[in-house]
């Protein structure tokens, strides 16, 4: 069981966004951008949502979020996903986790809140037929501690993702077959033309 007092919501917009040749945290569904329509899912669970950016972005986020809703990119020699998730720890420290990558467009609200009722800790993500989703899930103070302490350990074999859910034995939740198309990472121009209007 998840205490709502205890987490905070993260948004992933850090990434460098290559394969989509632009920031897709910036780029649009309508009026909102996809970092800010991320977030609005997040903040519908009740609970506080802020945004992960790299030092690159945090003069164009500022446009749309007070510095206060970011959290900028620490000086960990990671990359990725993970730093971001780093640098939150390090921002909330004792705080619970919920990610959700910003390029999850497609998200729905009743599937983030399917994953608070079946949470469980260390950490709980989606899990599809092949392969779990660490960009939607909640990672507990508990498992980012156990994360920190590899890291500065130089225990860590990999900065994946993947890497990171054994390491901290996380929980899968199988993916509903009618949530599938929620979890499509738009990540290329043509993906993203059925997206923005």
């Amino acid at each position: 069981m998840i205490n709502k007092n205890n987490i905070v919501g993260l948004v992933l917009c850090g990434g460098q966004s290559t394969r989509m040749g632009s920031d897709k945290g910036m780029l649009k569904k309508g009026e909102l951008t996809w970092a800010q329509i991320a977030r609005e899912k997040l903040l519908a669970l009740n609970i506080p949502a802020v945004v992960s950016v790299n030092n690159d972005q945090v003069e164009e986020y500022e446009h749309i979020f007070s510095i206060s809703e970011l959290v900028i990119d620490d000086e960990f020699e990671v990359g990725g996903p993970l730093l971001g998730l780093l640098s939150a720890h390090h921002m909330f420290p004792g705080k619970d986790i919920f990610i959700l990558a910003c390029d999850m467009v497609e998200m729905q609200v009743e599937v983030l809140e399917n994953l608070i009722a079946n949470y469980s800790a260390p950490a709980t993500v989606f899990k599809n037929e092949y392969f779990a989703e660490p960009l939607c899930g909640i990672y507990s103070n508990e498992a980012l501690e156990k994360i920190f302490v590899a890291y500065k350990d130089h225990e860590l074999r990999s900065h994946s993702m993947m890497t990171i859910l054994n390491l901290i034995s996380a929980n899968t939740i199988e993916i509903n077959k009618s949530w599938q198309q929620f979890f499509n990472n738009i990540n290329t121009p043509v993906e993203a033309k059925g997206i923005r209007n």
